[in-house]
């Protein structure tokens, strides 16, 4: 069993409304239950969130150590395979931990996770990613700007995920501290300032999403060569 700290807080990055994220890592399903039990009974003995902020929340996650890729559909954005590693073994602080249960886990996915499971995870995540922009013309031709706009977003998440892959890097999310994985961990200043345009649109019911879904093409085709 072990206990790590994740989240922004974990990062040091928190602030005085962010969520305290404990992560307890188990064996057996039977021991999880037992632990989620007996926080869910420490939890209510120490307030309300509006005691200490207005946002603050204390939550309690059971993870196990085998981390595998789920399967997902066509509209769906991009899966959680590779934040769950990230946010579950590479950002968070370890608290506690009996025997070395966690660590061994840990090393499986150290310094990344297998190479040619890699290989096919950023072709399909590509595959992905291609689909979304492909789809974004035919939907502002028929005047279906919002799934169109869904469409970019998605994409551009995918893009992030694809890049992340790419780089052998493990992501912390797609659409939250993009600026600090984008400059920070992945070192992309100058993709950042471009990044960032895609979100800049001031007309949504025009030809100005397909222009956008054009330049994240690009964008795509200059970060990853494969």
């Amino acid at each position: 069993m072990a206990l790590t700290l994740s989240g922004a807080c974990a990062r040091g990055e928190g602030s005085y409304d962010s969520d305290i994220d404990i992560d307890a890592f188990v064996e057996n399903p039977d021991t999880g239950k037992e632990i989620w039990e007996r926080f869910e009974k420490f939890a209510s003995t120490i307030g309300t969130s509006n005691e200490v902020a207005k946002y603050f929340g204390m939550d309690l996650h059971i993870r196990f150590a085998d981390i595998k890729p789920k399967k997902r559909g066509w509209t769906d954005g991009p899966d959680d395979f590779e934040l769950e590693i990230g946010n579950a073994f590479i950002y968070p602080q370890l608290i506690f931990e009996k025997g070395d249960f966690f660590t061994k886990a840990k090393e499986k996915y150290l310094p990344y996770y297998d190479e040619a499971l890699r290989q096919g995870r950023l072709k399909e995540v590509l595959k992905f990613c291609n689909n979304n922009l492909g789809h974004i013309e035919p939907y502002v031709k028929r005047e279906l700007y919002f799934q169109a706009f869904k469409r970019l977003h998605d994409a551009s998440k995918e893009f992030l995920q694809a890049l992340f892959i790419y780089k052998k890097i493990y992501p912390i999310t797609y659409d939250k501290w993009v600026k600090k994985q984008i400059v920070e961990i992945l070192q992309l200043p100058e993709l950042y300032r471009e990044f960032v345009t895609l979100y800049e649109i001031s007309k949504l019911e025009s030809d100005e999403l397909v222009h956008k879904g054009d330049k994240l093409h690009n964008l795509l085709n200059q970060y990853i060569k494969i």
